[in-house]
């Protein structure tokens, strides 16, 4: 049989699924179809798999809707693959690859990581989802929150299956292990929690200095405080370094900026002693934290990432909380530095938990999900 995955682009992890299908699909052909040429937001996802077809040749701020579905339609009837996986209601390839698969009776998942409240709902909209889902021979859902959306929308529990957001665990580890031994710290002033975000408002970084700056005064003269590492770059940064500046804390929050390589990213995580990821809006999910817990850290996470529900077991592996709540968050904070002989064993927890996703559980998973649709 033929697999065809389809992503905007792809990155490290969407290759690792695609490693993962092929050890799986044992016998089968996998090929990769990308939307467009390159990821500007993302440019670590601009990453050419061995079988890869650029559906439009053009970058992703220039493609247009009834290109890409012609395109993608064209693509499909010549490569005529047993099975497409795609992802994004709305985005032309799936609609492609949709009426593909009713005029071939062939099989077509969806790969999702939305939230019934990661954004506004319209109720025209949602209406034409559940009309629209039904056509989907299957689904592959993030978590615990993706599952009750896809319930709410009246997609029937036996169609779907688990394990969408993922990354290549085992490779993180081993490059956190080789980092502990081998390199020096990237940062090595202090010990120091570790936040990985773009600089945009929905990841919450103000409060986040709110609540970091609470933390810093709880500590008092008893504790020294530790930093506040952050990496990543954006259109907030000025204002980010304004309050960095207001709330007396030039000397424990570092920028470190965008991190593009996998080894100075591993390198961030390998040395520090928690991530923090506190994103209050529209965060379907957050790969991040799956990196920190592959890396054996503890994890504070809010409630409306995606991930929390299922990945955040509290006082386990570090805690959930409110993103619109900077005094929780603080606690949390203090609770991790006054109890760092605990923190080992939390991300211990942490690699247990994320063992469940992997990208060998997600090509597992779609095994199990087409041979049920098959049958």
């Amino acid at each position: 049989m033929k697999i065809i995955t389809i992503w905007q682009t792809y990155g490290p992890y969407h290759i690792a699924r695609v490693a993962a299908l092929e050890q799986v699909f044992r016998d089968s052909e996998v090929m990769c179809f990308s939307h467009c040429t390159d990821s500007i937001d993302y440019p670590f996802f601009n990453l050419h798999p061995k079988k890869n077809l650029v559906l439009v040749r053009k970058n992703a701020s220039e493609l247009r809707f009834i290109e890409s579905l012609h395109a993608t339609l064209l693509a499909l009837w010549s490569e005529r693959p047993d099975l497409v996986l795609t992802c994004g209601y709305e985005r032309p390839e799936t609609l492609a690859s949709i009426i593909y698969a009713k005029m071939t009776g062939k099989l077509v998942f969806l790969m999702l990581d939305n939230q019934l409240n990661d954004r506004p709902r319209n109720a025209f909209v949602e209406l034409i989802k559940r009309l629209y889902l039904p056509f989907f021979s299957g689904f592959i859902y993030g978590g615990d929150t993706h599952k009750d959306y896809l319930r709410h929308l009246g997609v029937p529990g036996f169609r779907e299956v688990h394990g969408y957001n993922c990354v290549d665990n085992e490779s993180i580890w081993q490059a956190t292990l080789v980092a502990r031994k081998t390199k020096k710290p990237l940062f090595s002033g202090n010990d120091y929690f570790i936040c990985v975000a773009r600089l945009i408002p929905k990841k919450n970084l103000m409060r986040l200095m709110r609540a970091y700056a609470m933390y810093v005064e709880q500590c008092g003269s008893i504790m020294r405080p530790w930093s506040l590492v952050i990496c990543g770059d954006g259109p907030e940064r000025a204002s980010i370094e304004a309050s960095i500046q207001a709330l007396g804390l030039v000397d424990l929050v570092i920028l470190a900026g965008r991190v593009d390589e996998f080894e100075d990213m591993v390198n961030y995580y390998a040395f520090a002693r928690a991530l923090v990821l506190a994103s209050h809006e529209n965060e379907q999910w957050g790969l991040v934290v799956n990196e920190a817990m592959a890396s054996g850290l503890p994890v504070v996470v809010a409630n409306q990432c995606g991930c929390a529900s299922s990945l955040v077991k509290d006082g386990e592996n570090g805690f959930a909380f409110d993103g619109t709540s900077a005094e929780l968050l603080a606690a949390h904070l203090l609770w991790l530095h006054e109890h760092a002989d605990r923190l080992e064993k939390m991300g211990e927890r942490s690699r247990e938990i994320i063992k469940e996703y992997s990208p060998e559980h997600f090509a597992n998973n779609v095994l199990s999900l087409y041979r049920l649709a098959v049958t």
